[in-house]
């Protein structure tokens, strides 16, 4: 007895095939890719933000705590550092990172709470701002992002 064996049902992929299945999953790659990118971006803007918030809310602290004057200032001229004074005496340095800049005012924070109130903006190079309103009877900092209109 003989037994044929078929081989018709056997057959592999295409080289068409093959292609469309490379190309879907480059296409894939590339926008997982593309969106950790951002979401990366995203993660240190807004951990500067953070940084900021919570050096302002320590130079209120400070000055509370030990009684003294604090003043937070900013490079007005290279817009990409900030510093905390106290009593004249640099306290802290923070640099930005590359494409952020920094702008407002100078602002001291006093013993009994107030400050001399501002407005600092942080802002990067694809757009996204935030802005710090530090109340100058209270002392404490507000942030709030900036959305910039579309045409």
């Amino acid at each position: 007895m003989k037994i044929k064996i078929s081989i018709i049902g056997n057959r592999g992929f295409t080289l068409l095939e093959l292609l469309i299945i490379i190309f879907v999953a480059g296409i894939s790659l590339s926008i997982v890719l593309l969106s950790a990118g951002r979401i990366h971006e995203n993660t240190i803007f807004k951990g500067e933000v953070r940084t900021l918030h919570a050096t302002l809310r320590y130079a209120r602290e400070i000055s509370l705590m030990e009684r003294t004057n604090v003043t937070f200032d900013l490079d007005r001229e290279g817009k990409n550092k900030y510093w905390l004074f106290k009593d004249d005496h640099k306290e802290h340095e923070h640099v930005v990172p590359a494409g952020f800049s920094i702008t407002g005012e100078a602002i001291a924070f006093f013993p009994k709470g107030n400050s001399s109130g501002g407005i600092i903006d942080l802002k990067d190079d694809k757009g996204r701002e935030y802005r710090f309103e530090v109340d100058p009877v209270l002392g404490i900092a507000s942030s709030k992002g900036i959305h910039p209109a579309t045409p």
